[in-house]
C-alpha cells in the first residue's frame, strides 16, 4: 500500500486523536516499502529544494550493510534491499529507533528541525517545566440540566520535561 493511501485510510477510519501503535506501524511499513513516495523539502523561499524517499534511504542503508558484510558489489546489494518487502516487525523496530533518536536528541538541548514541507516548517525543542502548583478543573457533580458542576483544584506538579513545538 502507498504512503498516501495508508494516510487517507487511517484518516477515514479513525476519528480518535490518541496514539495508535498499529497505525504507527502501518505508516512506517508504507514509508519503508513505497518507492514512489517522495516528500518535497522546501528552502526558505518556498521553492522545492530536494526530495526525500524513505524507502530509497533505507535501501541505501541496507545495501551498504549487505555489501560490506558479504563482499558483493554495492549495486547488487542495493538491488537486494530494493526487492525486500519490509515487515511489520521491521517497521516496529524502525519506529523504536526513530523515537529513541528524538528522545536522545532532545537531551542535547538543541532544536530538532523536522524539515520544511509544503505547509509546515516545524521544529522541536525540549523544555523543563518547573515544579509548582497547577490548577485543574474537577467535576464534582451534575446540575438539574445535566451539565457538569466543576470546581478549580490546585495540585502540586513535580519538575518534568516537555517538548515545545516551534512552527513558522
Amino acid at each position: 500500500m502507498t504512503v498516501e493511501n495508508t494516510i487517507k485510510e487511517i484518516q477515514e477510519k479513525r476519528t480518535q486523536k490518541s496514539a495508535n501503535v498499529k497505525d504507527e506501524i502501518t505508516v512506517m511499513q508504507s514509508l519503508l516499502n513505497d518507492h514512489e513516495f517522495k516528500a518535497a523539502v522546501y528552502d526558505g523561499k518556498g521553492n522545492v529544494e530536494d526530495y526525500v524517499c524513505p524507502a530509497e534511504d533505507m535501501d541505501s542503508i541496507v545495501g551498504g550493510i549487505i555489501s560490506k558484510t558479504t563482499g558483493i558489489n554495492s549495486q547488487e546489494a542495493e538491488k537486494l534491499a530494493y526487492d525486500y518487502e519490509y515487515t511489520k516487525q521491521d517497521a516496529s523496530k524502525m519506529i523504536n529507533v526513530s523515537k529513541e533518536f528524538v528522545n536522545s536528541y532532545m537531551e542535547t538541548g538543541r532544536k530538532l528541525p523536522l524539515g520544511k514541507r509544503d505547509k509546515a516548517d516545524i521544529s522541536l525543542i525540549q523544555k523543563i517545566i518547573p515544579q509548582g502548583q497547577r490548577h485543574i478543573s474537577k467535576k464534582i457533580g451534575i446540575d438539574e440540566n445535566g451539565k457538569d458542576i466543576r470546581e478549580t483544584v490546585y495540585v502540586n506538579v513535580e519538575e518534568h520535561k516537555s517538548i515545545r513545538v516551534i512552527s513558522k
